[in-house]
C-alpha cells in the first residue's frame, strides 16, 4: 500500500457499505465470499436491506449511509475487487466518483464454482471491455460527493439504473468520474433472463422511465436532487 494511501487511511473515517437481501442460494454464496473478501480491509463493514418491495440497492445505500463518515466504498454483494486498489481508490476520493477497476470479467455459474473452490476465477460468461462498462460495480465516495447529490434517488427499486442516476448526476454537479486500472470479478447468481417474471426484474422499464426522465431535464439537476 502506497504511504499517502496509510496516511488517509488513519485521517479519515472509512465504511463498506454492502446492500444485500439473500435468496437461501446463489446470492448467498456470493455474499459470503464477497464479505470475506472486503473484511481484509480492517474497515467497518455495513450490510442491509431497506425492506423495500421489489429490493431497492438505492434506498438501501441510503440507509446504511445514515452514519457518520468521510469516504464511504459502495459494494456489491458478488463483487471481488483487489484490496489494494480499493485502497488507493479510498486515497483519491474527492468530488467525483472513483472506481477501482477498469475491466469486467463476469464468471458463468461453473466459473463461479471453481472460484469458490479454488479462489481463482474460473470459465467466463462475460468480459467488459469490449462494450462500455456498467456505471455501478464497487465504488468510492466522498462524504461532499454524497451529501452534493444526496445518495441515491428514491425513486428506483428492483433492478436497474439507480446507478446510472447516480453517476450521471454526481459527474454533473460534483465531479468527473475516475477509473483505476483493475479487474472486478463478478460473482455468477440468477440474472433477469433466468427468473423473467420476478418482480425485481419487472421493474426495468419503469426504471428506465425514471432515468430517462432525470437526463430530459438537465437542466434542473440541483432543483430536482434538492426537492426529492
Amino acid at each position: 500500500m502506497a504511504a499517502d494511501s496509510r496516511i488517509r487511511s488513519r485521517l479519515v473515517d472509512v465504511v463498506v457499505l454492502v446492500p444485500f437481501r439473500g435468496d437461501g442460494a446463489w446470492r448467498d454464496r456470493a455474499f459470503e465470499a464477497t464479505i470475506s473478501h472486503l473484511e481484509g480491509l480492517g474497515w467497518p463493514i455495513f450490510v442491509g436491506d431497506s425492506g423495500d418491495d421489489p429490493f431497492s440497492f438505492g434506498r438501501t445505500f441510503n440507509l446504511l449511509a445514515d452514519r457518520p463518515w468521510d469516504v464511504a466504498v459502495l459494494h456489491d454483494a458478488d463483487a471481488i475487487v483487489p484490496l489494494k486498489k480499493i485502497r488507493k481508490a479510498v486515497a483519491l476520493a474527492d468530488e467525483g466518483i472513483v472506481y477501482p477497476w477498469n475491466r469486467l470479467v463476469g464468471l458463468d455459474r461453473a466459473g463461479t464454482e471453481h472460484f469458490y473452490r479454488t479462489g481463482e476465477p474460473g470459465t467466463v460468461r462475460r468480459k467488459r471491455p469490449p462494450g462500455r462498462l456498467p456505471k455501478g460495480g464497487p465504488r468510492v465516495v466522498s462524504r461532499r460527493l454524497w451529501d452534493t447529490v444526496r445518495g441515491f434517488d428514491p425513486r428506483f427499486k428492483g433492478w436497474g439504473r439507480e446507478d446510472n442516476a447516480f453517476a450521471y448526476v454526481a459527474a454533473r454537479l460534483s465531479g468527473p468520474p475516475r477509473r483505476l486500472d483493475g479487474t472486478l470479478v463478478e460473482l455468477w447468481h440468477p440474472k433477469p433472463e433466468d427468473a423473467p417474471d420476478d418482480p425485481y426484474f419487472l421493474r426495468t422499464a419503469e426504471n428506465k422511465r425514471v432515468y430517462r426522465d432525470i437526463k430530459r431535464n438537465a437542466h434542473r439537476l440541483a432543483e430536482y436532487v434538492r426537492d426529492r
